[in-house]
């Protein structure tokens, strides 16, 4: 795991970021990649949903 990787999954486990820390940060994420990233939550909201709907689906049989 590199340092960067070990670094996420520390703010993972902290929780929300502070103020200061959002302001140190030098990330930059372009509009390409919120719309990518909204796709993505879209898609597996979908596929949870259906999933969901399958095993109650398969449930109701039983």
């Amino acid at each position: 795991m590199t340092i960067k990787e070990t670094e996420q999954v520390i703010h993972l486990q902290k929780g929300k970021k502070s103020l200061d820390e959002l302001l140190a940060s030098k990330e930059v994420i372009t509009g390409k990649e919120v719309i990518h990233n909204l796709k993505e939550l879209e898609k597996r909201q979908k596929e949870f949903e259906e999933s969901v709907e399958v095993e109650l689906r398969n449930r109701r049989g039983k």
